[in-house]
């Protein structure tokens, strides 16, 4: 088995490159000006996703990643979790502080499976 570090992207890696590494467990994107997140279906073993420091709005289609463990969300503009989480049955950890989630009760059954959210819940506009 590769270890961890053979495994994983380093963070100043070009997208090509991400390209032709389909293996790969963890993949950063972060602090990248993303306004969506393209579709990463060739990511089979894909279980680690940063995300943060973007200009997301949602997080849509990870159905074609069901091995994702850890979203990290942070610092963007996600408003809604709706329709992008329900088939990450091994998602476990999600980074969603600073974002604009808007309604706590439409929110939860979506992150009620993890171990570990972190968010404010000041920034819930219920």
């Amino acid at each position: 088995k590769a270890s961890h570090a053979q495994r994983a992207l380093p963070c100043d890696i070009a997208l090509a490159e991400v390209a032709r590494n389909t293996s790969v467990t963890e993949i950063y994107l972060g602090r990248r000006h993303l306004v969506y997140v393209s579709d990463l279906t060739r990511y089979k073993q894909l279980e680690a996703l940063w995300l943060n420091d973007n200009s997301l709005t949602a997080l849509h289609g990870f159905d074609s990643n069901p091995t994702l463990q850890a979203i990290y969300a942070h610092n963007n503009g996600i408003y809604t979790l709706a329709g992008s989480l329900q088939n990450l049955k091994y998602l476990r950890s999600l980074s969603l502080y600073y974002n604009k989630l808007r309604d706590l009760k439409a929110t939860l059954p979506y992150i009620r499976h993890l171990q570990y959210a972190q968010c404010s819940p000041l920034q819930f506009l219920l």
